[in-house]
């Protein structure tokens, strides 16, 4: 068996060095979101209240529609090659005599992005499936799935309405829908 001298070794050693990070890296970048595509994302925040005790009259409610559209990035956010996300945030406010909500959409760039309810979102995969952290919980949304937190915040309070004052129990939860993979241009 032949000794391999010391200088070839020192050749040898960085062309395989070179190869086998070269293996690493295409590895973990086979499940990365091409960079002509982004993920739309859509977090919900309810804060929805309800009578306790009473009999009261209430006007009918319409919602109205909601004004995010994930195929219009560019209205929201900058579109680049570095856009992985593109975030769509709704407050939704309800009594039994009104409701109001407001929405809003931001474009993410970077990994680990905190949304408005504590959610983290730590990467996406070239299938659109988000991961997010949630209170320590691993959360996988695949394309189209949708998640809903458990009630975060419980509280009772007189409110004013009609100049009645009306005992109402609210209750706060989350709601984080995957729409999709869309593509960068049109």
């Amino acid at each position: 068996m032949k000794i391999m001298k010391q200088w070839q070794v020192f050749m040898i050693l960085p062309i395989v060095i070179i190869i086998c990070t070269g293996c690493v890296n295409n590895a973990a970048g086979n499940d990365l979101l091409p960079t002509d595509r982004y993920v739309a994302i859509h977090e919900t925040c309810y804060n929805n209240g309800n009578v306790i005790e009473g009999n009261y009259t209430f006007p009918p409610l319409e919602l109205a529609p909601l004004r995010f559209d994930p195929n219009s990035p560019s209205e929201y956010t900058t579109v680049n090659e570095s856009l992985k996300l593109l975030y769509g945030y709704t407050y939704r406010y309800s009594r039994p005599w009104t409701i109001d909500q407001n929405t809003t959409a931001v474009g993410i760039y970077t990994y680990n992005y905190n949304l408005q309810s504590g959610a983290i979102v730590t990467g996406v995969s070239k299938n659109g499936t988000i991961n997010l952290l949630f209170d320590n919980q691993s959360i996988d949304l695949k394309t189209g799935e949708h998640w809903d937190s458990p009630v975060v915040t419980t509280s009772t309070a007189n409110e004013s309405y009609s100049n009645v004052t009306i005992p109402i129990k609210s209750q706060i939860k989350w709601s984080i829908l995957n729409m999709g993979i869309y593509n960068k241009t049109k």
